[in-house]
């Protein structure tokens, strides 16, 4: 795990590496992840709205953890995927990506 990051536990397990491997070969961006993850936070609120009582706190949760996975993905994959142009930073010493595809 990067000693610059805080640190999160999930970022270690199997299934989030395998996933954002997954992702990687995808060709998915960062930013692309982020996206989707405020349509998870905008589906989440509108069935809370939609569909009151326990189906609609149900469907918000889902909506909430769908939300927090592609935070969790968006930050991995911007750090682990190689960079795909001859533009980059170094900050702290770590060389990152500056393109936004």
């Amino acid at each position: 795990m990067d000693d610059n990051r805080r640190p999160i536990r999930a970022r270690s397990t199997r299934w989030a590496n395998a996933i954002t491997q997954w992702l990687i070969r995808t060709g998915i961006s960062p930013n692309h992840i982020s996206l989707i993850s405020i349509l998870f936070a905008a589906l989440g609120a509108g069935a809370l709205v939609l569909a009151p009582g326990i189906t609609g706190s149900v469907l918000c949760l889902l909506g909430i953890q769908g939300r927090l996975l592609c935070n969790l993905f968006d930050g991995m994959v911007a750090t682990r995927r190689p960079c795909c142009c001859s533009t980059s930073l170094v900050t702290r010493g770590r060389t990152r990506c500056c393109c936004s595809t």
